[in-house]
């Protein structure tokens, strides 16, 4: 049976979504890690943004439609909720974490020497919380065998 084209899409995403999140793993496990906070949220933030992307995808969603939503975690993980069901407790873990890097991550604001002045998650719980955005993601494409 031949996969359809939203699942392969999803898959692509959520690909490279665990490759930014095997990144961002790295980044915090570095020593020093205070001077590559900016880094590590900013590679952290698009993890996000693609896992929240794969499961839009999954439910219907086209190219255009995902480079249109742009950074906006917020409204991806609104999207996002629609197709796919995390649990309670992951949700709550979830909706902390994008909403407190969603608007810097929306800003693109990780990528520039400017003082924050957003208050940030644990880095160790924020990773924690895209992981569960990761696992909400089949792996396999529909009608694949």
């Amino acid at each position: 049976m031949k996969a359809d084209a939203s699942s392969l899409r999803s898959v692509r995403y959520l690909s490279l979504a665990k490759a930014y999140h095997r990144a961002a793993s790295a980044i915090a496990d570095s020593p020093g890690f205070e001077s590559l906070r900016l880094p590590f949220f900013a590679v952290l933030g698009q993890a996000a943004e693609l896992a929240l992307k794969a499961a839009i995808a999954r439910g219907g969603g086209d190219d255009d439609r995902l480079l249109l939503l742009g950074h906006d975690l917020v409204r991806c993980w609104d999207l996002a909720r629609a197709t796919a069901d995390p649990g309670e407790i992951c949700a709550a873990e979830i909706a902390s974490v994008v909403e407190s890097i969603g608007a810097p991550h929306h800003a693109q604001a990780f990528r520039y020497p400017t003082l924050l002045s957003w208050p940030l998650p644990d880095p160790r719980k924020a990773l924690r919380a895209v992981a569960a955005l990761l696992a909400i993601n089949p792996e396999e494409p529909r009608g694949a065998s």
